[in-house]
C-alpha cells in the first residue's frame, strides 16, 4: 500500500479515505494513534530535534520546568521521576524528545484544522504503535509509561552522549487533566530521525492531506461533535474564549 496520500476537502471525503487505512493498519491488533498537523509538510519529529539550541538545552529546560511547576499544580511527579516530568512538560509546550499522539481521530483533527482562517493545508497521520515498536525493537507491544524499566531506558537515552537510540511508542500514565481529555499517547524519540523517514514506515504509519478549504469545513464539523478549545484545554481561559466565539463573533 505505497500509493500517494489521499487529499480531502471535507469530512465525508476524510471518512472515505480513512476507512481503508484503518483496515490496513489493523493487521496487528492495537488501538490506532492519530496526530494532526497544521501544515502538511511537517515531519513526525519532536520539537526538541527541530532546533539545535533546543537539543543542547534539553536538561536545562526540563530542570527549569521542574523547579517552577509545583507552585502552579499539585499533581506533579516526584522530583527524580524524569520521564513523568517529560509527560507533563510536553503537554504544556516545553520542547522535549516526546511526540504527542492521541487515540481520538477527532482530537487529532482539532489540531490539524484549528487555525482560523486556514491559510495552509494540513495533515492527519494515523499509526499502529504496536507495529512501530516491532520495527524498532522487535517487540510487538505498546510500552507502558508506568513501567520503571521503560522509564529507566528512556533516562539512559537522555545521557549527554547516548548511543543512537530507538523510537518507542509509550502509553503514559494519566495524572494531568490534559492527558485525560486529549487521550494522550506518546512516541519517545531517542534519536533525531522522523518517523516518516524510517525505512518501511508506510507499513505502520499513513498520512491524509487536508486542503486549506477542507480545514475550515472539517473544523466546523468537529465543533459540532463538541471538540472545541475548552474541551481540549479545560481551563477558565479557554472556556471564556469559546463563549466569546459563540456569543460575540456573530454580532
Amino acid at each position: 500500500m505505497n500509493e500517494q496520500p489521499a487529499t480531502v476537502k471535507n469530512f465525508i471525503e476524510l471518512y472515505n479515505a480513512v476507512t481503508p487505512i484503518i483496515d490496513f493498519l489493523e493487521k496487528a491488533p492495537s488501538e490506532l494513534w492519530w496526530r494532526g498537523h497544521g501544515k502538511e509538510s511537517w515531519d513526525l519529529r519532536p520539537t526538541l530535534y527541530r532546533n539545535e539550541g533546543h537539543k543542547k538545552a534539553e536538561t536545562s529546560l526540563l530542570e527549569g520546568f521542574k523547579l517552577r511547576a509545583k507552585v502552579c499544580a499539585d499533581n506533579v511527579p516526584e522530583y527524580n521521576e524524569e520521564v513523568l516530568w517529560l509527560f507533563l512538560a510536553q503537554h504544556y509546550g516545553l520542547p522535549t524528545r516526546l511526540f504527542d499522539w492521541t487515540s481520538s481521530m477527532l482530537i487529532a483533527l482539532f489540531f490539524a484544522c484549528k487555525d482560523e482562517p486556514a491559510t495552509d493545508g494540513g495533515a492527519l497521520w494515523v499509526m499502529n504503535p504496536v507495529l512501530l515498536n516491532e520495527d524498532q525493537t522487535g517487540q510487538k507491544v505498546v510500552f507502558s509509561g508506568a513501567s520503571q524499566r521503560v522509564r529507566n531506558d528512556i533516562v539512559k537515552a537522555m545521557s549527554p552522549k547516548p548511543p543512537r537510540g530507538k523510537i518507542l511508542a509509550v502509553f503514559p500514565p494519566h495524572f494531568d487533566i490534559r492527558h485525560l481529555v486529549q487521550s494522550s499517547r506518546f512516541t519517545c524519540h531517542n534519536n533525531d530521525e522522523a518517523i516518516n523517514e524510517l525505512q518501511g514506515h508506510d507499513e505502520f504509519c499513513k498520512k491524509i492531506i487536508i486542503t486549506t478549504e477542507g480545514k475550515d469545513s472539517i473544523r466546523k464539523t468537529i465543533e459540532g461533535f463538541g471538540i472545541t478549545n475548552s474541551y481540549i484545554y479545560p481551563d477558565l481561559e479557554h472556556i471564556a474564549e469559546d463563549l466569546k466565539k459563540a456569543y460575540l463573533s456573530k454580532k
